[in-house]
């Protein structure tokens, strides 16, 4: 039995092919970030500065009190991503490590736009320094930094969960807590999936998650085996538990449209420096991913976002599957052996 394991590739190929990926995911953010200020008459004072009309039909407007917001925090990620790849870099005597933006870039966009400046700084510290700094670096962790400062800020800050934006009063709970407690009933799908949900700034649109997916693989930056594993991990539970009438169950459509679920398939347990090696592993962390987050949000009378949380423990078992394919693979070749005489 061969046992396949990736290729490596160059890690400046890999992160710029990560940025071109996401750059849809978060132009259409930021785009329904400025939707949703300008609908609620929130709109930043800088509209007022370029003499902008703040008309929710707007695109220009929309984008620009989008990146009003976003700006500021991606500013204070990068600088905070920048200092510890420096200090790292410095203290061992080695080069900067080349993925603190990308590092960055994809954790602001896992953020809701209510996360204030200091938040966002200590949780991207925790992200670049436990997860990726003190093991060595980019390609050297064992789960996406971005994802582990993003889950470090849910558990730290439970109104994570809560969206209220800027400028408002009102508070904005995500559409997957609204949908979660309410139900689906007289909701079109269609929307969210293209952009119009309340949550993080980049992963309000499943189609630009899913076409960023489909460009890193074909770039080779990312397995297929992953992002097909968690589809069908969100499916065949879905199914099971409408089957049997489970309180709360959705369709499987429905999770991979709402929440970070799409996004984390595409950019978070596809990350060549935590996923695994071989092919049954890719199928089985993306597997798990899915189910798990289904599995969460179903039977937890909260019904919590889980996706964090489940891409987590996913991520952190890839060692062990890694380990068990080799092993079996090695059982197998050591009993079709001739046997010396």
């Amino acid at each position: 039995m061969a046992i396949q394991i990736h290729a490596p590739t160059n890690a400046r190929h890999l992160l710029q092919a990560l940025i071109w990926a996401s750059l849809p995911a978060a132009i259409i953010g930021i785009w329904n970030l400025g939707f949703q200020l300008l609908r609620l008459q929130a709109a930043p004072a800088l509209l007022e500065r370029l003499d902008l009309n703040p008309d929710p039909a707007s695109v220009i407007s929309c984008f620009i009190a989008g990146a009003a917001v976003m700006a500021p925090l991606l500013a204070t990620a990068t600088a905070v991503s920048g200092f510890w790849a420096w200090a790292f870099s410095t203290l061992r005597r080695q080069p900067l490590d080349s993925a603190w933006l990308p590092m960055a870039w994809l954790f602001v966009l896992l953020l809701p736009p209510s996360t204030s400046l200091p938040a966002a700084a200590l949780a991207m510290s925790f992200g670049a320094v436990v997860g990726a700094h003190i093991f060595g670096g980019s390609g050297r962790y064992l789960a996406s930094p971005a994802l582990l400062g993003a889950l470090f800020l849910t558990m730290s800050y439970p109104e994570f969960v809560a969206v209220p934006l800027p400028g408002t009063d009102i508070a904005i709970t995500s559409t997957w807590a609204q949908l979660a407690a309410n139900g689906i009933e007289g909701s079109t799908l269609l929307p969210y999936a293209s952009g119009r949900e309340i949550g993080a700034i980049g992963a309000v649109s499943t189609f630009a998650c899913l076409a960023g997916a489909l460009y890193l693989i074909h770039a080779g930056a990312a397995s297929w085996r992953i992002v097909a594993g968690g589809i069908l991990g969100i499916l065949i539970p879905a199914v099971f538990l409408t089957w049997a009438d489970v309180d709360g169950a959705l369709p499987g459509q429905w999770h991979l449209a709402l929440g970070n679920l799409a996004f984390a398939l595409a950019f978070l347990i596809t990350d060549p420096g935590a996923a695994p090696l071989t092919r049954p592993a890719r199928w089985l962390l993306g597997f798990t991913t899915g189910a798990l987050t289904v599995i969460i949000r179903t039977l937890d009378p909260a019904h919590p976002e889980a996706v964090l949380h489940a891409a987590l423990l996913s991520v952190l078992t890839v060692p062990l599957w890694d380990y068990l394919v080799v092993r079996r693979a090695a059982a197998r070749m050591a009993s079709r052996a001739p046997v010396a005489l």
